[in-house]
């Protein structure tokens, strides 16, 4: 309730897909890219019928992708796509890992979803 009335939490209520390009060792894959492309579009559809606001699906997204995601005030909730595991997500262009979460994560905390949907 703190964060909540000095205002450090995201304003908006809106949700980002951000699909990888690259395959489990992070080399670009354009086959992959397309299906991560595909899912991502299948979810933005779930997740709309299940309410979720302003869906947007981020084909190739880099770790820059997540970073603007993480810092946006706007931003609510965060789905991943690609490959991982619970403490990482390979990007197109990075393997990012929880300690790069907390260090590209700004100054307000996030009241959505956060969901690393790889394998």
């Amino acid at each position: 309730a703190l964060v909540r009335l000095m205002g450090a939490v995201n304003l908006g209520n809106e949700t980002v897909v951000l699909a990888s390009g690259a395959d489990g060792v992070g080399r670009r894959d354009v086959a992959l890219s397309a299906v991560l492309e595909n899912e991502g579009e299948r979810l933005k559809d779930n997740l709309e019928e299940m309410g979720f606001c302003s869906v947007t699906v981020t084909r190739n997204a880099k770790k820059a992708d997540l970073a603007w995601a993480l810092r946006d005030r706007y931003v609510a909730n965060i789905f991943l796509l690609g490959h991982g595991s619970y403490h990482s997500w390979v990007a197109t262009d990075h393997c990012v890992d929880w300690f790069d979460v907390s260090r590209m994560s700004g100054s307000h905390l996030k009241n959505g979803v956060f969901a690393n949907l790889g394998c």
